[in-house]
């Protein structure tokens, strides 16, 4: 998919349109619908991401995770020295330790 049809896509799943975005961001008139053949700023990109909460590499098709939250990014990208995606199995698994490690942090402090 391209950035225009993932905003597409997020803007219909929020139930506006892509002009009413541009309005609510200050961008100028059809300038979303430009970014299919023109690439936009990092600066527009960044606050696209930030209102739909997604990362900039969801907008960019570079990764399917939305959620751009805590654990669940670093579950969701490559780990150091790990060529290949985490698969749904080692993201829980990930967020299990990271859970407990936490807790164990807490405990230690209590």
């Amino acid at each position: 998919m391209s950035i225009l049809e993932i905003i597409q896509d997020l803007c219909a799943k929020k139930g506006i349109n892509p002009s009413k975005l541009e309005m609510e961001l200050g961008f100028g008139k059809g300038a979303i619908y430009k970014w299919d053949k023109n690439s936009p700023s990092v600066d527009k990109i960044q606050k696209v991401a930030d209102y739909f909460n997604v990362s900039t590499d969801y907008l960019l098709g570079r990764t399917e995770i939305k959620d751009t939250s805590g654990i669940k990014t670093l579950a969701a990208h490559r780990l150091d020295g790990y060529d290949k995606p985490l698969t749904d199995d080692e993201v829980i698994a990930v967020n299990a330790f990271l859970e407990a490690y936490r807790k164990g942090k807490q405990s230690k402090k209590d």
